[in-house]
């Protein structure tokens, strides 16, 4: 990992991010390549932690393992985006062995990038929200446990609030509602408005390794209920992709880069890296 912070027998260690800190570009064969947190407390008030890459794990950007005492990562600022992994969790990930790690939410940080909750091991498992919260883009969690009863995943500590949409939920079929419960969308009161169709603002990309560039999509109609698109790629030795549509060029060679909406419409770009 980039970084990797561990308790001590007796203590907490403490991590911090703040202002111009730049956790970048880092490889790892495990868990969290960019940040590794077990047993500690990570505090992230700014600064980056961009373009990391773990090859076999969780947890491209940020990883918290709970092994024998609290871990915490707060996030409250600063930016986690570009992050990948073969596994859960290309921004975030929680595990843990008799707990799991908590993570806190506050502020207006920018985490681009799916936050993996390991709810198959912890069934109550919940990202906690402690002030208030306005992330420059919606949170994305993602769950193995689907529970078409509706599942806590979120909590609210006392007086703390989060903007419209503050979260949304990666598994296909199921959004996240104001409580913070994952519901499946037969279960969110009408009327629903339906995508019918999704374009892209670039049908080619030709770039160099190393370049990213970003594609956007829209939907029609752009009232559409549910706005969330996934993204993937042909082939991520050639290009990846983000979950905010931000292509990475890998290596020599073309990729399609794929947008799919709620509803299944799907609009393409043809990349080529040389």
């Amino acid at each position: 990992a980039g970084v990797a912070v561990w308790g001590g027998v007796n203590d907490q260690a403490v991590l911090t991010v703040s202002d111009t800190a730049s956790i970048i570009g880092n490889q790892a064969n495990g868990n969290g390549a960019g940040v590794y947190v077990e047993d500690s407390i990570f505090n992230m008030t700014g600064g980056a932690i961009t373009g990391n890459i773990t090859e076999t794990g969780n947890g491209g950007g940020l990883f918290g393992y709970h092994s024998s005492r609290d871990t915490v990562l707060k996030i409250s600022g600063g930016t986690i985006s570009g992050n990948q992994g073969t596994g859960s969790g290309t921004a975030v990930a929680l595990n843990g062995s008799s707990d799991y790690a908590r993570l806190e939410l506050s502020g207006a940080p920018d985490i681009d990038g799916d936050v993996f909750l390991r709810d198959d091991r912890f069934s109550d498992i919940q990202v906690e929200v402690t002030g208030a919260f306005t992330p420059a883009q919606p949170v994305v969690l993602s769950l193995t446990q689907l529970d078409d009863d509706g599942k806590q995943v979120i909590s609210y500590a006392e007086g703390a609030t989060s903007s419209a949409n503050a979260f949304m939920s990666k598994n296909q079929g199921y959004i996240i509602n104001a409580e913070g419960v994952l519901v499946k969308v037969v279960q969110v009161p009408n009327p629903i408005t339906p995508d019918t169709a999704v374009t892209l603002d670039k049908t080619e990309l030709e770039l160099a390794p190393g370049d990213t560039a970003k594609l956007k999509a829209s939907l029609t109609p752009a009232d559409a209920t549910y706005k969330y698109i996934f993204w993937t790629s042909s082939d991520e030795t050639v290009a990846t992709v983000s979950d905010s549509g931000i292509v990475t060029a890998m290596a020599d060679g073309t990729a399609t880069v794929t947008a799919k909406s709620w509803y299944g419409h799907e609009a393409t770009c043809a990349v080529t890296v040389k």
